[in-house]
């Protein structure tokens, strides 16, 4: 990666942890990489772009930490509950990935940046968790019957979720994650047929 480039994610990355992403300013990035505004749209065509790869390379440290927990010798509806529980504690604890659920701002993305570059950028996730969920149906540790893709977007969808949690309510809340996680879980056991 061009220097520049990696110098403006780092300064992005701790600005937009300390003063938030609406607070963070393309000239205070510039300023603490000791670089002219002109030179942060030769790398970036907006703040929400550089936003975007920050949270990026937030995504993929996450998601690392979660590979591990696949490598557990544990059974995989364990590994599951305890890899999507992590993942929401990270997403709502994590300032930069918080931010990136926050509805105002995910809809500026929305409408701002190319959803086929986030689409194909995110998708690894896919990639990374597909081979150990067949892994497991060829051995008969979770539902065959499942499709992996489906079992994939089903379980992303409770992050997408968080993007809802003021219309849901903080009462309820809690309540439907642990409903929505349970349910999936329920489908993933391979005995849930029986």
């Amino acid at each position: 990666m061009d220097e520049i480039r990696y110098e403006l994610i780092e300064c992005g990355t701790k600005l937009f942890s300390e003063k938030g992403y609406k607070d963070t300013k393309v000239k205070d990035v510039t300023n603490e990489a000791c670089i002219s505004v002109g030179t942060f749209y030769n790398y970036f065509e907006s703040k929400e772009e550089l936003f975007l790869d920050v949270y990026i390379k937030k995504h993929d440290k996450a998601k690392e930490e979660l590979l591990q927990l696949f490598e557990e010798d544990k059974p995989p509806i364990q590994i599951i509950k305890k890899a999507v529980y992590k993942f929401l504690n990270m997403m709502q604890s994590d300032p930069i990935l918080r931010a990136f659920f926050n509805p105002n701002i995910h809809e500026k993305y929305r409408k701002t940046l190319d959803l086929q570059k986030k689409k194909n950028q995110l998708n690894y996730a896919y990639e990374l968790f597909a081979p150990k969920l067949k892994e497991w149906q060829e051995k008969g540790k979770i539902n065959s019957d499942i499709d992996i893709e489906l079992l994939l977007a089903v379980i992303d969808s409770v992050f997408y979720i968080l993007l809802h949690k003021e219309d849901i309510g903080d009462e309820f809340f809690p309540e439907l994650i642990d409903f929505l996680v349970e349910s999936i879980l329920c489908k993933m056991d391979k005995n849930f047929y029986d």
